[in-house]
């Protein structure tokens, strides 16, 4: 609690890579905002935004080289607002009308755990 988590987004993508040359890729992240405070900047140096006017929710946008890779794996940095132990973080990847989104638990807790 109160320590910077990482939380690492892999896309991966057939051998074929039939995304490269897309126009763009977005990951969402959806969470609670009563439960994490997340840095808008990822580990690339992009900036995130959030569409609504509430917290909890923020995109951030990918094009170039980060679509011509068969796997490629982004890092985004939260840090927790307090204990619990059902905290959930939802990434959405979509690119060209094509979606696919996974929920991962988490727990908080007061010290890290080795």
């Amino acid at each position: 609690m109160g320590v910077p988590a990482n939380f690492t987004v892999t896309v991966l993508q057939p051998g074929t890579v039939p995304f490269c040359g897309a126009q763009s890729l977005t990951i969402t992240l959806t969470y609670s905002s009563r439960d994490f405070k997340l840095n808008l900047t990822d580990s690339g140096g992009n900036l995130g935004v959030n569409p609504f006017d509430r917290g909890g929710v923020a995109t951030f946008t990918y094009s170039g080289s980060f679509l011509c890779h068969t796997d490629q794996s982004i890092g985004f940095t939260f840090a927790p607002l307090h204990t619990i132990n059902t905290a959930l973080v939802t990434a959405t990847v979509s690119v060209d009308g094509q979606q696919a989104s996974e929920t991962f638990p988490v727990e908080i807790d007061k010290k890290a755990k080795k």
